[in-house]
């Protein structure tokens, strides 16, 4: 769930709407999986929403959304060498010559 990114004081408003959309329109066509899905939303409440340093859950207002720190170093360091676009793998295959 991308519940994270909303602020803080939303986050829950946030859940609720996706329980309510789960409830709506997905729950029928799971069949047996529905047990499944009730037990991953009382989870997430109960670990993500409610549990230990849930105040700290939202990154809506953080610079650095991610808790991969080499995600982070390479976000930088792009930051610092301006806006490239990623080389095309595909340029060193050629009709004449393939390179493995």
């Amino acid at each position: 769930m991308a519940l994270p990114l909303l602020p803080q004081n939303m986050i829950m408003e946030g859940f609720e709407s996706v329980k309510h959309v789960y409830h709506e329109n997905v729950q029928l066509s799971l069949g047996d999986h529905r047990e499944q899905f009730n037990a991953l939303f009382n989870y997430y409440r109960s670990t993500w929403l409610q549990g230990v340093n849930a105040d700290m859950l939202s990154v809506s207002d953080t610079v650095w959304r991610t808790n991969n720190v080499l995600e982070v170093s390479h976000q930088h360091l792009q930051m610092h060498m301006g806006n490239r676009h990623h080389p095309e793998p595909w340029i060193f295959l050629s009709n004449n010559n393939v390179y493995y």
